[in-house]
């Protein structure tokens, strides 16, 4: 294994890192102007989606790095990427 890949391997192995009885987002991919996100409910299911795209909270109005904005009745919410925990327990980006 290389280093890179037994790093990558210990942040996505991470426990508690995602409060399972809420949706997450899990990821945000694809080009500048294509960009699709995986969005993670309580239940388990996993929803790949599209700007435009309905959701179970709503219809997906834009997709950032690291963010999903909903709208649903007049009311935006905004998914985010989890924080990680570095090795020495100091969040990444803090």
């Amino acid at each position: 294994m290389t280093q890179s890949s037994a790093k990558a391997e210990k942040f996505a192995t991470q426990d508690n890192v995602l409060p399972m009885d809420e949706t997450n987002l899990l990821g945000v991919f694809g080009t500048d102007d294509d960009l699709k996100a995986l969005i993670r409910y309580p239940s388990g299911e996993i929803q790949r989606v599209a700007q435009g795209d309905m959701t179970r909270l709503g219809q997906v109005a834009a997709i950032k790095l690291g963010a999903v904005y909903l709208t649903n009745a007049g009311r935006e919410r905004v998914l985010r990427m989890p924080e990680t925990v570095h090795e020495d327990d100091q969040l990444l980006g803090a």
